[in-house]
């Protein structure tokens, strides 16, 4: 099972080498993140420069394209997060990092798996906390607001819209990829994704 080749094409993801760095590293970040509340650079600029590299010799320069292409996709939902509705920079470090190991089509399965596993984990986090009401209030505003960027096609109009950044649900977001980045794993060696 772990023994077979799961990248989705051989120019970025050659055998389990890269998943096994990256579900390490996704298990690192996110004790990291509940310790401290952070997911330090430490752990996030060697580990995408790594993973450049290995895309980069194991596909030559359409590899080093795939790996770039990879980290943008995981990185780009939490970044324009981290732009317009707060948040911390270190998870968008983080799923840059990840997704530079992985082929596209694995990064692809890993966003959807993440984002899962992140509004899992936040209305877990809302439920123990008894915040779920301003969770479904900042879930629908965030919603309208969406809604608004693509109709308007002005993403400024979309910001008015979301929460105040007090009013977000801080959590530790390192665990919901962490979580992700398993599952995404785990569908990827036993069901073939």
């Amino acid at each position: 099972m772990f023994g077979m080749t799961v990248g989705g094409d051989s120019a970025s993801s050659n055998g389990t080498l890269p998943w096994y760095i990256v579900m390490l590293v996704a298990v690192a970040a996110a004790i990291w993140d509940l310790r401290t509340g952070r997911i330090p650079n430490l752990l996030t600029i060697p580990m995408f420069l790594a993973g450049l590299l290995w895309s980069t010799w194991n596909g030559g320069g359409s590899g080093l394209l795939v790996g770039v292409g990879s980290a943008l996709l995981l990185s780009l939902p939490c970044f324009l997060l981290f732009v317009y509705a707060g948040g911390g920079a270190g998870d968008v470090k983080l799923l840059g990092a990840l997704g530079a190991w992985l082929s596209f089509h694995d990064a692809v399965s890993v966003l959807l798996c993440v984002a899962l596993a992140g509004v899992l984990c936040g209305i877990i986090t809302a439920l123990r906390r008894r915040r779920s009401a301003i969770l479904f209030s900042n879930l629908a505003r965030m919603g309208r607001g969406v809604t608004l960027a693509f109709a308007t096609k002005r993403v400024r109009d979309a910001q008015i819209l979301f929460p105040e950044e007090k009013q977000m649900q801080p959590m530790a977001y390192g665990v919901s990829i962490c979580l992700g980045v398993w599952v995404a794993a785990g569908g990827r060696w036993l069901w073939q994704w």
